[in-house]
């Protein structure tokens, strides 16, 4: 009997984004300043203002999709979910919850050796997801 990872088949690398890739992010957050301190203290994303209601935002390093964070009401339904690479999931539920998020969903693995993930609610309200690899 076969497993996931024998009849998957190696994924190639892009050197660069494609047509499909997720290029830009954009979210809502009642009160810009608040959300900015704990993005930036939990995930280490950098902000520059961009418009009278509008921050953007950059990832560490400048990898995977930026965006920009708008003044308004947060995503409360959970219906779409982004998930944010961190490299540990049990350290990041613990830092988001001292910065006051809660944990909707502890690490989870991911079967087929895919990694894990993990669900938190920010202070703003918006569900986020953390995954890694490890």
């Amino acid at each position: 009997m076969s497993t996931a990872t024998e009849t998957t088949p190696a994924l190639e690398r892009a050197t660069e984004p494609q047509h499909g890739s997720i290029c830009h992010v954009e979210f809502m957050t009642p009160d810009l300043e608040q959300g900015k301190a704990f993005y930036a203290a939990l995930f280490g994303w950098e902000f520059q203002p961009f418009m009278e209601k509008e921050w953007y935002f950059s990832t560490p390093g400048n990898w995977g999709p930026c965006g920009c964070m708008l003044e308004g009401p947060a995503a409360t339904d959970g219906r779409t979910m982004l998930y944010v690479n961190v490299d540990d999931i049990p350290g990041t539920l613990e830092r988001a919850a001292n910065l006051g998020a809660e944990t909707l969903l502890g690490r989870t693995e991911i079967p087929g050796g895919h990694g894990c993930f993990a669900k938190l609610r920010a202070p703003d309200g918006n569900a986020w997801g953390i995954y890694t690899r490890a």
